[in-house]
C-alpha cells in the first residue's frame, strides 16, 4: 500500500499533475459543493490510484477530496444536479487564462466527464488541494477508454 497522496495545487502549472492522477475518478452528484461563503468548490471522489497499477492487477482505489479555493462562480454544463446518486467519471481538468489585461485576471478551470458534462469553476486564481482520505481497496475492474469510430 502506498502513502496517500496529498497535493497542492499553487498556479495553473499544478493542474496536469493533478488531472493526471484524477483521471477516471467515480464522483457522485451528491459529493460535489459550493460553499458560496467561502468561496470554495470541494469534490469528493473514489480515484483510481493509477500510481500503483503495476503492483495490482485491476488497480486500486482510494477516497479522496479535491477542493478550489477562491472560486467565484460555478457552472454545471450536462448534469442534472437533482439526481443526486448518479456518478460522473472525471477524465480530465484543465485550466484557462481570464480577463489577463485586467489588474486581477482570473482563471477559468474545467473539469471534463464522461459523456460530454463538464462543471466550469471562475477562479480569482489557481490555489486548491488533493487528498487521499482512506486506505485503498481492489478496483472492481481497471477504467479503459474506448475510443470512438
Amino acid at each position: 500500500m502506498s502513502k496517500p497522496l496529498k497535493l497542492m495545487i499553487q498556479s495553473e502549472g499544478d493542474l496536469p499533475v493533478v488531472s493526471s492522477v484524477m483521471q477516471d475518478a467515480a464522483v457522485r452528484v451528491d459529493d460535489l459543493r459550493y460553499d458560496h461563503a467561502t468561496k470554495r468548490f470541494i469534490l469528493v471522489c473514489n480515484r483510481y490510484m493509477w500510481e500503483a497499477k503495476r503492483w495490482y492487477r485491476r488497480g486500486q482505489r482510494t477516497r479522496a477530496a479535491l477542493h478550489f479555493n477562491d472560486i467565484i462562480s460555478v457552472q454545471f454544463k450536462g448534469i442534472n444536479q437533482s439526481e443526486k446518486s448518479q456518478v460522473l467519471a472525471l477524465l480530465a481538468i484543465t485550466s484557462a487564462p481570464l480577463n489577463q489585461d485586467s489588474e486581477t485576471p482570473e482563471t477559468l478551470i474545467t473539469l471534463n466527464f464522461a459523456g460530454g458534462a463538464a462543471i466550469q469553476l471562475q477562479a480569482g486564481c489557481c490555489d486548491g488541494l488533493l487528498s487521499d482520505l482512506s486506505h485503498s481497496w481492489d478496483a472492481k475492474r481497471m477504467p479503459s477508454h474506448n475510443a470512438e469510430p
